[in-house]
């Protein structure tokens, strides 16, 4: 089998896209859909096409890009804003989701409104998301929706050693691992069962929704903040209107008062890999020159490593929760070999606990952003646990290729 991981030049946000083939069946596989800058729609949509259609934005008449999987971390703007258009313009087979309350959607439009100022249209989305898993009439304008719950303390068994058999087929299968036997993704309705991992073949995809501890109580009381603040009870359908008529600099007060500095409250990770962690592979470096422990060669050149192993973060809060990680990725935790740096190099979103293991921190930031991320600090305590950090920004030619034969 034959994976290619490419981390996307979209600066401040998240898209991260793996191909995967074998013979000659090929799938697509999405972790975030968003980036540029607070009102990046029509800059992410320039770049989808350059994804869906090719470099030179040519497709065939009625041809839709196949993509097997589109796995969302959370619904914070800057990571789903090219979300609606990608699913529009591309024939997704499967939708998979940290699981959506009335809370989490409101919480998600609150943030969104403060972020963007004037945006609407990502929260229409979520109404429209959220409707579409609200009803029980299917709609072929959407894909199987996957809606992943919260994992608690539970945890991958230590005997961690699924048997797939010898199926080649590479497209999207769930797995249950207590009876150890293949479940139908298709009855897969109320949640994703724990104890249910995802594959393509050999390769994994192991979703963990993970949520600060009180998150449930602070959307609560946003919800009855909101209430207040709007007279009464409202529907999430009518809550885009509603923020419009309130400026953002209240909607910001509101939001404040309730997380604070901690609106990355939520968000879904992924683990990509092998069970055992080792395979041949290739990196293929593109118009830069990566160099770290394992090569030193010249540009454009296929650079060699050992350990395929990728951890997706969005944006999870790693303070007090890496604990949490650990538990449930128990058995592949040390097999990981690089990681998505959460939210773009925070310093509030730092714990060194995180990078023991990986050689390589792929950080997603724009250039001259107001946040200041990457943090230095960050940097150097990265560096000091060995672990290089990788920036990619909005300029074409940071984009990272990775490609490995497993």
């Amino acid at each position: 089998m034959k994976i290619t991981r490419v981390i996307h030049p979209i600066g401040q946000g998240g898209f991260y896209t793996e191909t995967l083939s074998s013979g000659s069946q090929t799938i697509n596989v999405v972790y975030d859909c968003g980036g540029f800058d607070k009102n990046g729609q029509r800059k992410m949509k320039r770049y989808l096409d350059s994804y869906l259609k090719g470099p030179e934005k040519k497709t065939v008449k009625g041809f839709k890009k196949n993509i097997e999987a589109v796995f969302v971390s959370h619904f914070h703007a800057d990571h789903i804003n090219g979300l609606q258009y990608l699913l529009e313009n591309a024939n997704v087979r499967y939708l998979v989701i940290p699981q959506l309350t009335e809370e989490s959607v409101a919480e998600a439009m609150v943030y969104n409104f403060c972020l963007t100022g004037t945006h609407n249209l990502i929260n229409q989305f979520l109404v429209r998301l959220y409707g579409r898993i609200n009803s029980d009439n299917e709609n072929e304008e959407w894909p199987k929706i996957i809606q992943v719950d919260d994992r608690g303390d539970n945890r991958i068994p230590d005997a961690f050693n699924p048997d797939f058999g010898d199926n080649d087929d590479i497209s999207l299968k769930a797995w249950n691992l207590r009876d150890n036997e293949q479940i139908e993704i298709s009855e897969l309705k109320n949640g994703l069962p724990f104890g249910t991992i995802f594959h393509c073949g050999k390769w994994l995809y192991i979703p963990f929704n993970s949520i600060v501890a009180n998150v449930g109580e602070k959307r609560k009381e946003l919800m009855q903040k909101l209430k207040d603040e709007f007279g009464g009870n409202f529907t999430i359908k009518e809550l885009p209107g509603l923020l419009k008529k309130i400026r953002v600099k209240e909607c910001k007060k509101i939001y404040k008062e309730i997380f604070g500095d901690k609106h990355n409250s939520y968000s879904m990770t992924l683990f990509s890999g092998t069970v055992n962690g080792h395979s041949y592979s290739r990196i293929h470096c593109k118009m830069f020159h990566e160099c770290d422990e394992f090569c030193h060669c010249h540009p454009r050149t296929y650079h060699y490593c050992c350990n395929p192993n990728f951890l997706y973060t969005g944006d999870f809060e790693p303070k007090g929760n890496v604990g949490a990680l650990k538990v449930y990725y128990s058995p592949l935790w040390n097999k990981i070999a690089s990681i998505q740096v959460p939210h773009h190099g925070s310093k509030d979103n730092f714990d060194e606990a995180l990078y023991e293991n990986p050689v390589r921190g792929i950080i997603s930031v724009g250039n001259g952003n107001t946040y200041h991320h990457p943090n230095v600090d960050v940097l150097m305590k990265m560096y000091d646990q060995s672990c290089k950090p990788i920036v990619v920004t909005e300029d074409k030619s940071s984009i990272k290729i990775y490609q490995y034969e497993v």
